[in-house]
């Protein structure tokens, strides 16, 4: 697109967003739009109906910009796989691996985003490595638990890796559902390898004394904000006046909760103070609320394995939650991660708080890519 178009496009970007705010839109049209911005979907010609359809159709590997940090990264562990040292996991794997070559694993995969790796990345790496080919079978989060379950009870051998969140572990392992991989790492893997592994996620995989999977994705929540907002000279002196300190990036919930009203208060309906993915059962939703539940000292069980919900931390949590959602941009309630995202790339909220890409869209890289370059 040129820049009259851009204009226009994004002119017409935001007018969806205030519409799907007010419930005058389809979802469609609206991850379309989105689709189209972080170039997730392309600006012109035939516009796939659904994103997932998209995603289905990008099998080509694609590398970063190798005088960019990812693509520097994706550089070494290519050259890793191919050259070694030898006694490397990666080359290690490659090389035991390629005595499968033509063997297709299926492997589950998070519907949406996340399956957009193994699409577009680690499995078109690992067949042009191997030649072992990957099927990617995308299910929502609880049907990865679900389906493998039933998968097993039924002795079908549909899948052959699993994704699973590591709350699963314990029963997945001990319904046998999941098997360790001790025997695999001891014979493949280099144990300077494993060590270099975060000491959360080399615990949360650990069961029994076994290990039963490695971490793809050592997911976080960040704090986004914009930085005009906050370096605004009379939002500045307008806040020191009302609560006698400066206006900066929260450093607590109750901090989040009044920064985000002043912001509304300032300036809504063009900006709103903050917005968050609260749709009832949009992925996400359920650690949006324990990572404030735990902040605020709760534990889900007590030493009696009493539910905690009930208790100081949790009324203090839902009001946090509550105050939040008053300085929120019209609709709060039912956004889910990707709409905010669209929300916040427009600049109608001031913060969010959300997943890595959060970040890496705000910064054009998207924009400047097939899909999120994984």
């Amino acid at each position: 697109m040129n820049d009259h178009e851009k204009r226009d496009f994004q002119a017409g970007l935001e007018a969806e967003v205030d519409a799907f705010m007010r419930g005058e839109t389809t979802r469609r049209t609206f991850i379309t739009r989105f689709g189209q911005m972080t170039g997730m979907l392309a600006a012109s010609g035939p516009i796939l109906a659904m994103m997932t359809d998209w995603a289905l159709a990008q099998q080509k590997l694609e590398l970063a910009d190798a005088a960019s940090p990812l693509g520097q990264a994706q550089a070494a562990a290519m050259k890793a796989s191919m050259e070694g040292p030898a006694d490397g996991s990666a080359f290690r794997a490659v090389e035991a691996a390629k005595a499968h070559s033509g063997v297709t694993l299926n492997m589950t995969y998070e519907a949406g985003l996340q399956a957009l790796d193994p699409r577009n990345f680690s499995g078109p790496m690992w067949e042009q490595l191997t030649g072992m080919k990957s099927n990617v079978v995308e299910l929502s989060n609880p049907d990865q638990y679900s389906k493998a379950v039933a998968e097993h009870i039924a002795g079908s051998g549909a899948y052959d890796v699993l994704d699973i969140s590591p709350a699963w572990t314990p029963s997945l392992a001990d319904g046998g559902v999941i098997a360790p991989l001790d025997d695999y790492i001891a014979k493949y893997m280099n144990p300077a390898d494993l060590e270099d592994y975060h000491p959360l996620y080399k615990a949360l995989p650990t069961y029994k004394g076994k290990i039963w999977g490695f971490f793809d994705d050592g997911d976080m929540f960040a704090l986004y904000y914009r930085k005009d907002i906050f370096e605004d000279p009379k939002l500045v002196e307008a806040y020191q006046a009302k609560f006698n300190a400066k206006l900066a990036p929260p450093k607590t919930w109750e901090e989040y909760a009044q920064i985000a009203q002043f912001i509304t208060d300032q300036m809504a309906p063009n900006v709103y103070g903050a917005g968050h993915f609260r749709k009832a059962g949009s992925p996400g939703n359920q650690f949006d609320f324990l990572q404030q539940y735990r902040a605020n000292g709760g534990k889900l069980f007590g030493d009696d394995m009493k539910a905690g919900l009930a208790s100081d931390a949790g009324v203090k949590t839902l009001q946090n939650m509550i105050a939040a959602n008053a300085a929120s941009i019209p609709g709060n309630n039912e956004l889910d991660a990707v709409s905010l995202w669209a929300a916040f790339l427009t600049g109608k909220v001031a913060m969010i708080y959300s997943w890595p890409p959060s970040g890496r869209m705000a910064a054009n890289y998207s924009q400047s890519a097939t899909a999120i370059n994984f």
